[in-house]
């Protein structure tokens, strides 16, 4: 047995002075839970709710996605009510209407990443909305020590008028990193993002990260080393190779943060 999310129409808002604690009290006005006996059993609460027929096809969007589960929204979008919650909870924003479906499947990492169907809370649920939002990024200093910053929309926003900024960003593995160096800065060369840039980059670099075009996910120094790893193993190691193409076309799950973890592990075995 697992639940899925149903998620009515609603005016739902986001701002960025809004809690984690608050979204988690809004959304269970609008969302309720329903236990599923199988996958055929959630696809009958999926058709039913969101009204889909033969004529109408459904639409299922990725809200969330790591290395352990991946969050799902399904919806029509026939109706003209708003589903703010729903809309919010989608990468890039895209407006959903009418009443949705949300979904959470548990992906295994020892078991090849086999995936299978998970129930979802409204934890859960707030929690991807106050990500969506509040972003951690992290300050590679020159003396190697790592802090971290929090940003709403940019991390430009937290630089002054006065700052000269300039950025660089790098594809790797359905990621883009973002450097942003302060040339102002007078604390030296940087040799570890030097490393990475291929050329002397000076001064505390602050650094975001996105999957795809779509928006900024957390990135912690954990995540930042084995990207560090990645990038200065081989110039080309931002590509996938074609076992790793063949892992997203199979019943496996290979987001961008197994295909981190796998080349990651991959290097280091050939070290």
């Amino acid at each position: 047995m697992f639940t899925v999310g149903i998620i009515k129409p609603n005016n739902f808002i986001i701002n960025n002075s809004v809690s984690f604690e608050y979204i988690l009290n809004v959304i269970k006005d609008y969302i309720i839970f329903v236990e599923c006996s199988d996958t055929e059993h959630m696809m009958e609460i999926i058709i039913n709710n969101t009204q889909l027929s033969s004529d109408i096809m459904g639409n299922t969007m990725t809200c969330y996605e790591y290395t352990d589960c991946m969050i799902q929204i399904c919806s029509n979008q026939t109706s003209n009510d708003i589903n703010g919650i729903a809309s919010y909870l989608v990468y890039s924003k895209y407006q959903l209407n009418g009443t949705c479906v949300i979904l959470k499947t548990h992906i295994d990492s020892d078991n090849n990443n086999k995936f299978s169907p998970d129930s979802i809370t409204y934890f859960d649920i707030a929690n991807v909305l106050f990500k969506h939002i509040c972003h951690y990024g992290i300050i590679y200093n020159t003396d190697d020590s790592i802090s971290s910053f929090t940003f709403m929309n940019d991390p430009m926003e937290l630089f002054n008028n006065s700052d000269k900024i300039k950025y660089f960003d790098i594809n790797c593995l359905g990621f883009v990193l973002y450097f942003y160096v302060n040339e102002n800065d007078s604390s030296g060369i940087n040799n570890k993002i030097s490393k990475i840039y291929g050329k002397p980059i000076y001064g505390n670099v602050y650094i975001s990260l996105k999957i795809g075009q779509y928006e900024f996910v957390d990135i912690t120094e954990d995540v930042f080393n084995k990207f560090f790893t990645v990038l200065t193993h081989d110039k080309y190691n931002g590509l996938l190779d074609d076992g790793e193409k063949l892992g997203i076309h199979d019943d496996t799950v290979f987001n961008p943060w197994h295909l981190l973890n796998h080349r990651f592990k991959k290097l280091n075995c050939t070290k």
